[in-house]
C-alpha cells in the first residue's frame, strides 16, 4: 500500500490576473512602505548622531601662522620664530585668545586648499607675517585675514629698530584683539593654554634677545624682559640665567653708577649658572666682566683667561683682558689684547670698546696720532652713541693742537651724554698710578675744548 502524500499547509489561491487590487490594500501598502522609509530615515539619523558624538566640531579659534623670515640669513629664521612665540604667548596670556597651530604649514597647495585644512582645523581667523633683520633695522608685515571669505581685517607694515620690538609685539597682539573682539566665540571661555614647551621656547627667545642686545644699542630693558621669560620658563637653564645676568650688568655700564642692587642680582643669577654648568663661557665671561666692575681686578683676570684656555678668540674676554691690564698699569700689554679682540670679530658691534681702549692706551703711551685714528674708528663703530669715546676723541684732538674740532666733539658728547658723571670714565679707564700724569693731562685739554 502505497503512503499518502504529506500534507502541505492551505494557502490562498492566486488572484486572478485581471483581478485589481481594492483602493483600501493600496493605502495599506503604502502606509507599510511609509513606516518603514520612516524606520530607515530614523536608522541613519541615530547611526549619524552616534557618528556626530564621536566626532564633536572643534571650537573656532585664530590660525596663527607665525613669521617667516625673508632676511635670507640662517640665525635669522631662529630669531623670527622667537619673536612669533612672544606674540604667541602676549595673544593668549593677556588677551585670552584661542589660538591653533596652522595646521596647513609647510603645505604647498594652492591657498584656498589650506584654508580648507584651516577650516577644518577650527580655524576662523588667519594671523600671519613676514619679517626681514638688518642690523640697525627690523622690517615686520602682518595681516590678518577672515578665513572663511579671505577677508582681510587688518594689515601693517613696520620698519623698528630692534630695541621696539617689544612694543610691536604688544601693538601686534593688542590690534589682533581688537580686530577680533566682536566675536566673543574667539575671545571668551577660551580653554586653558597648553603647558609651554619651554626647551623650544627659551632657546628662540634667547637668541632673539641676543639679536636686540648685540645689534642695536648697549643697554635695552625690553631684552631684560625677554630673559626674565626665558627665566621663568626654565629656572634651571644657565644660558637664559647668564643672559638675564648680562642685563644687570649692562645697565650699570650705561650709568657707570655702581649700584650695589642690579650686581647682587647678577652675582645670584651667575652663582647659579655656573653651579648648574661650571664650563659655560658665557656664565664665566660675564662673571669676569662683574668681578671687574666690582673692583676685583684679579679675579676678573683668572676668570676671563679661563674663557680663552677654551675659547682662545673669544673677543669679549681679549677685550676685558686688555682693560685689566690698563687698569694695572701696562699700556702696551693691553694694546696686544685689545688687538686680538678686533681681530677676533672686527664685525661685533661690540669692537668700538676695543678701539677706545686702543685709542686711550696710545693716549697713555704718549702715542697722540696713534690715539686719533683709533678712537675715531671707535666714534664711527658705536651704532649706540651712548659712550664715552668722543670725550677721549675731543681730549686727543685738543692734545695735538686741534682746538676747534675738540670744542665741537666734546660738545657732541655732552649733547648725546648728559647722564655721565664728568670725570667717572677717567678713573675707571686710567685707574692706575702709572697714568695719574695722563689723567691730569686728559681732564685739562677737556676743560680747555670746553673753554
Amino acid at each position: 500500500m502505497e503512503p499518502s502524500p504529506p500534507s502541505l499547509p492551505a494557502v490562498d489561491a492566486p488572484l486572478p490576473l485581471d483581478r485589481s487590487p481594492s483602493a483600501t490594500d493600496r493605502r495599506s501598502r503604502r502606509f507599510r512602505l511609509g513606516l518603514a522609509w520612516v524606520a530607515v530615515l530614523l536608522g541613519i539619523v541615530a547611526g549619524s548622531a552616534g557618528v556626530f558624538a564621536l566626532r564633536p566640531s572643534k571650537p573656532p579659534a585664530l590660525v596663527f601662522a607665525g613669521f617667516h623670515d625673508v632676511s635670507g640669513v640662517t640665525p635669522s629664521n631662529h630669531m623670527a620664530v622667537g619673536l612669533s612665540d612672544l606674540v604667541r604667548l602676549d595673544l593668549e596670556a593677556r588677551h585670552h585668545v584661542r589660538l591653533i597651530a596652522d595646521p596647513a604649514a609647510g603645505a604647498t597647495t594652492p591657498e584656498p586648499a589650506r584654508n580648507r585644512r584651516r577650516r577644518d582645523a577650527g580655524g576662523r581667523y588667519l594671523l600671519a607675517g613676514t619679517t626681514e633683520f638688518m642690523p640697525e633695522m627690523v622690517r615686520v608685515t602682518v595681516n590678518l585675514i577672515n578665513i572663511r571669505d579671505t577677508a582681510e581685517l587688518w594689515s601693517v607694515q613696520e620698519d623698528v629698530p630692534p630695541t621696539e620690538l617689544i612694543r610691536v609685539v604688544e601693538d601686534l597682539s593688542a590690534r589682533t584683539a581688537r580686530a577680533l573682539s566682536p566675536d566673543q566665540e574667539i575671545l571668551t571661555d577660551a580653554p586653558p593654554s597648553p603647558p609651554p614647551d619651554a626647551p623650544r621656547l627659551v632657546p628662540e627667545l634667547l637668541s632673539l634677545g641676543f639679536f636686540i642686545d648685540n645689534y642695536s644699542t648697549r643697554m635695552n630693558m625690553a631684552t631684560r624682559q625677554i630673559y626674565r621669560a626665558a627665566v621663568n620658563l626654565d629656572p634651571n637653564n644657565a644660558d637664559a640665567l647668564w643672559h638675564l645676568a648680562n642685563s644687570y650688568i649692562r645697565a650699570t655700564e650705561l650709568t657707570w653708577a655702581l649700584d650695589p642692587a642690579p650686581l647682587a642680582e647678577a652675582d645670584a643669577l651667575l652663582d647659579h649658572a655656573l653651579r648648574l654648568d661650571p664650563s659655560n663661557v658665557g656664565a664665566q665671561y660675564n662673571q669676569c666682566v662683574l668681578r671687574r666692575f666690582q673692583g676685583r681686578i684679579p679675579e676678573a683676570t683668572a676668570l676671563c683667561q679661563l674663557v680663552l684656555r677654551n675659547h682662545p678668540h673669544y673677543p669679549g674676554a681679549l677685550r676685558e683682558l686688555g682693560n685689566d691690564e690698563l687698569r694695572l698699569g701696562d699700556a702696551a700689554q693691553s694694546i696686544t689684547w685689545y688687538q686680538g679682540s678686533v681681530e677676533a670679530a672686527p664685525l661685533l658691534p661690540f669692537v668700538f670698546e676695543s678701539y677706545r681702549g686702543l685709542g686711550v692706551a696710545s693716549l697713555a703711551l704718549g702715542r697722540r696720532q696713534d690715539a686719533i685714528s683709533f678712537l675715531r674708528k671707535s666714534v664711527d663703530s658705536d651704532v649706540s652713541g651712548v659712550d664715552d669715546e668722543k670725550m677721549w676723541l675731543a681730549a686727543a684732538l685738543e692734545m695735538d693742537g686741534r682746538h676747534p674740532e675738540a670744542a665741537a666733539m666734546l660738545a657732541d658728547f655732552r649733547n648725546h651724554t648728559a647722564h655721565l658723571p664728568a670725570d667717572e670714565p677717567f678713573f675707571r679707564i686710567l685707574s692706575a698710578p702709572a697714568f695719574a700724569g695722563v689723567r691730569m693731562e686728559v681732564r685739562a685739554a677737556l676743560d680747555s675744548a670746553a673753554r
